[in-house]
């Protein structure tokens, strides 16, 4: 997550619900909506949530589950149907719980998942100041391997690109792969791309598709790691426990894969290798934007320029080093020294923000401008639609769904996951892997309360919510960003990732319950 959300030509190329309509070959449906798209949008979506109101409040056993339902599908109808520009119906349905008595507005405020708020500002602040500086690219300057070619540089860069989005994000970790390997490969005298067409989407979707594996890792910049984390409190030690092992097998079953799925891609990457010119080409090509402020001067009468200073890179080296052990450590050293994990993690994502912040100032990068390029829209979205969760809870959803699965599966410990893992699946791959955790880390917590061992569970829906976004175009934010660029169709995009996301969804989860057996 990161600026790059705002840009126009990131945003979804068509929202899934209003393509379905536009494609019918009759009329007969589309006939009575509104000429204006947007109309015909809002008239979809006041629909859809009419309808779930009149019926949520015929089968519902209670007023205040109809309510909480309705305000659930309103907040996801809005983001299916108007993407990045869903806020305003996000709203309407968090209006809804106080309209329905689902508490004061007070009490619903509170309840909203502040301290994932402040946390994911905090880390993503670090995350994208590293990334503005150019210290990801000065790495892999340094530090990528030469001359390799063919199968073993697609490996590279789809592991590189899976261990970046564990440490950094997932968007930007794509979008700086993305650029990393256009450089790599290199462009023709009249400026095109010394590859086909169908060649470098399927590297991109294969790169994307790394990168979403890669960011179940740890729970940095990922806000659905985070999410998690945040929930269930678990720690970065425990990713690395219980996620590092069947995650990194995956990764290597997706390469093993690749190797044998595209001969042709492999074969076309021969005459790809890393040279020290590409990153002359990197310089050139990636889009770079002189960012100049402008100070107050004490009098508040006259302006002048304060030009953005290199921030050397030892500093940087430090900073993110810092970053990756402290977060790793946090928890050990709290529990050393007898006090709350929570509190001293806290504390020490508080002293990062803080430091990073302190440095940037330090170097022309001002506070004001650093925290502009957030995705406040996104933050946004993830705490109003976590106080929407809180209201299923408030009202007993929540509760009576866990219920029912217990009273369905007991203690099956498989088929309960099964159940989690292919709503999960689903929710994201068609809507938003955020939404996903809203609706069923509240199932997965009232599980807990009835003694069942949750742990394996939130790792079951962590990898879903990643790993099953790689089924679709739209599965995850990093999906959209780079199929803007390369505008694959949903049939190539199946084809390329979405068959091989089927195959390393059911590799991890299996993965994943046979090493939590071993650590049991």
């Amino acid at each position: 997550m990161s600026n790059y959300l705002e840009t126009p030509e990131k945003l979804p190329p068509a929202n899934l619900l209003m393509g379905y309509v536009q494609s019918l070959p009759t009329e007969a449906l589309t006939k009575w909506l509104p000429d204006n798209p947007h109309v015909r949008k809002l008239t979809i979506w006041a629909t859809s949530v009419l309808i779930t109101g009149i019926l949520a409040a015929m089968l519902l056993p209670n007023g205040e589950m109809a309510v909480a339902l309705t305000a659930l599908v309103t907040a996801i109808a809005g983001t299916i149907l108007f993407g990045e520009e869903r806020m305003p119906l996000v709203i309407v349905a968090l209006m809804m719980l106080p309209l329905g008595g689902l508490g004061d507005f007070h009490g619903i405020i509170e309840n909203m998942e502040w301290v994932l708020f402040i946390k994911l500002v905090a880390l993503l602040t670090w995350v994208d100041f590293l990334n503005h500086t150019k210290y990801f690219d000065h790495l892999i300057e340094r530090y990528l391997p030469r001359k390799l070619h063919g199968f073993p540089l697609i490996a590279l860069l789809c592991v590189l690109a899976a261990c970046s989005a564990a440490l950094i994000d997932e968007v930007n970790s794509i979008v700086l792969w993305y650029f990393v390997t256009r450089a790599i490969i290199g462009f023709t005298p009249k400026g095109n791309l010394k590859l086909k067409a169908a060649s470098w989407t399927a590297i991109v979707i294969l790169l994307v598709s790394a990168t979403n594996i890669g960011s179940q890792f740890l729970p940095l910049g990922n806000p659905v790691g985070i999410a998690i984390s945040v929930i269930s409190g678990l720690t970065a030690v425990d990713f690395i426990t219980y996620a590092w092992l069947p995650g990194m097998l995956t990764l290597a079953y997706f390469t093993v894969r690749v190797r044998y799925k595209f001969p042709n891609l492999i074969g076309e990457f021969k005459s790809v290798t890393v040279e020290t010119a590409d990153f002359e080409i990197l310089e050139d090509h990636v889009d770079q934007f002189e960012v100049i402020e402008y100070e107050e001067t004490a009098t508040g009468k006259d302006v002048h320029p304060v030009e953005h200073q290199a921030v050397p890179i030892p500093l940087l080296h430090g900073l993110f080093s810092i970053g990756v052990i402290g977060l790793v450590m946090a928890t050990p050293i709290s529990n050393l020294l007898n006090s709350s994990p929570e509190t001293g993690l806290g504390i020490f994502v508080l002293a990062l923000f803080a430091t990073t912040l302190f440095i940037g100032s330090s170097y022309g990068r001002h506070t004001e401008l650093v925290l502009r390029e957030l995705p406040w829209n996104t933050l946004f979205f993830i705490v109003f639609l976590f106080g929407i969760a809180h209201g299923l809870e408030t009202s007993g959803l929540t509760e009576s769904a866990a219920e029912q699965i217990y009273t369905t599966f007991g203690t099956n410990e498989v088929a309960v996951r099964i159940v989690i893992v292919l709503v999960a699946a689903l929710v994201t791959a068609f809507m938003d892997n955020v939404i996903a955790i809203a609706i069923i880390a509240p199932i997965i917590i009232a599980l807990g309360d009835r003694g069942f061992e949750t742990q394996g569970l939130w790792f079951s829906l962590l990898s879903a919510a990643v790993v099953a976004g790689n089924l679709t175009p739209i599965g995850s934010t990093a999906n959209i960003i780079a199929n803007a660029k390369v505008k694959s169709s949903w049939g190539t995009w199946w084809k390329t990732g979405g068959m091989l996301a089927v195959e390393c969804l059911i590799v991890n989860q299996v993965l994943l319950y046979l090493w939590e057996q071993v650590i049991r």
